[in-house]
């Protein structure tokens, strides 16, 4: 339908493209931001807006699978960025092909479309064609009756590096893309495979009336801080954005505590050949319902209001019990650790080298139902006296073994002479005497 013609120029490490999109002159410019610094776009192509005629628009789904893992077409419009690279939860992608439609409630002269995205790897590239119509209905997509294409844009590389920040600006010199109360994304994959979906960020569409438009600046939604531990070896972020009135206790009562446990928690749960990460990251957030915390990969995300509460209480025990599984980085493999030995080890690190004083995981009554596989402190407590009664090793070789894959029951009966079904009847009688 048309042929594009494109030439890069490279600078600071930020690729342009610009080329002829149809034969109306429809300049298509894009680029990529290998590091996520925006602020390099001042100058090149237009920051991303927060009150243009998108914002003022609708956005719904109309074709295609929305990821389970994504936040929906809420986040097209919310004149925020996401904080990271990879945040599902701050963007915009399907499962698949599908066609997103825009009804910017009125016929509006259009003059620029941006779209921009944001991904370590593939999935920030972006592929789509975009339609125009200026009927009163958005009727007839499927035939795209009167629906005027407007441009193509496919941003992946041949070669090299996929990832990072991605910035795509549809214009026509001099004068409007046209006349449209609807806008229609076809958007495409970026290859095979279910990794390969677009993460959208933000998406604007520019009219003739807005003339006073504000621009997210570079940075003004983050709130973080950044520290390293006392040898220089691992390095932290926390992001209070949503928690701004934890922003003194994070500095003053958090970071110490993880600054000096993390590395204690490395020396503490060795095993050959493994290499902990040296970066994690801490970020509050209000979307966690009832979940205190919980660790995924080298990110470990707090429940605000639960920090709040906490902050004189458990806050700064339960950081350290998910700082233990970021440590912990058990993979796939054959033989898993089952969950209770997961996380009785990482409430054991808690509340028997962390913090023994408060004695959260004693008993302080009899109690029969009690197994040695109920998980958490219980479970924690089992860990204990097995540690102090029959091997101070125990921890250390069920989590070697756990990290790559070959957790076996047969481990407990070779490092303490019982079964841990043995172990555990010997643990609940001894109990009454503790």
């Amino acid at each position: 339908m048309f042929a594009m013609k494109v030439r890069y120029l490279f600078w600071i490490g930020v690729l342009f493209a610009v080329g002829s999109a149809y034969a109306e002159s429809v300049h298509v410019r894009m680029a990529r931001i290998p590091d996520g610094d925006i602020s390099r776009l001042r100058g090149r192509l237009p920051l991303p807006a927060k009150n243009d005629a998108a914002s003022r628009g609708v956005f719904s789904l109309i074709r295609g699978t929305l990821d389970g893992n994504s936040a929906g077409v809420k986040v097209l419009t919310d004149g925020k960025l996401p904080r990271e690279e990879d945040s599902p939860d701050e963007n915009f992608f399907l499962f698949g092909k599908g066609m997103l439609l825009l009804d910017l409630k009125k016929v509006t002269d259009v003059t620029r479309i941006s779209t921009f995205s944001w991904h370590p790897q593939e999935r920030a590239q972006q592929v789509y064609t975009v339609y125009g119509n200026d009927q009163e209905s958005s009727d007839h997509v499927d035939e795209m009756t009167g629906w005027k294409l407007i441009a193509r844009v496919d941003t992946r590389r041949k070669e090299g590096d996929q990832g990072g920040f991605y910035a795509v600006s549809i214009e026509r010199e001099g004068v409007t893309l046209g006349r449209y109360r609807y806008l229609l994304f076809k958007i495409e994959p970026t290859g095979k495979g279910a990794a390969n979906h677009t993460f959208y960020s933000e998406i604007d569409v520019v009219s003739t009336e807005d003339r006073n438009l504000q621009y997210i600046l570079p940075g003004e939604n983050n709130r973080t801080f950044h520290f390293a531990s006392k040898d220089r070896a691992y390095r932290f972020t926390v992001d209070f954005t949503d928690a701004p009135e934890l922003e003194e206790w994070s500095r003053q009562k958090l970071a110490p505590v993880v600054s000096e446990w993390y590395g204690k928690l490395v020396g503490l749960l060795p095993s050959e050949g493994f290499t902990p990460r040296r970066e994690v990251r801490f970020r509050f957030k209000d979307d966690m319902g009832g979940t205190p915390a919980y660790a995924a990969g080298g990110e470990i995300c707090l429940n605000h209001s639960w920090y709040v509460s906490e902050q004189k209480g458990e806050a700064l025990g339960a950081v350290v019990h998910e700082m233990t599984h970021v440590v912990q980085d058990y993979g796939g493999g054959d033989k898993q650790a089952p969950g209770w030995l997961v996380e009785g080890i990482a409430d054991y690190t808690r509340w028997f080298l962390y913090e023994p004083q408060t004695r959260g995981a004693r008993f302080t009554k009899r109690n029969d139902d009690i197994h040695y596989n109920d998980s958490y402190r219980v479970t924690a407590n089992f860990l204990d006296w097995c540690q102090r009664k029959y091997s101070r090793d125990l921890v250390r070789i069920l989590n070697a073994a756990s990290r790559v894959g070959e957790y076996d029951e047969a481990i407990w009966k070779r490092v303490t002479g019982k079964t841990v079904q043995e172990l555990g009847e010997e643990w609940k009688r001894e109990l009454p005497d503790r």
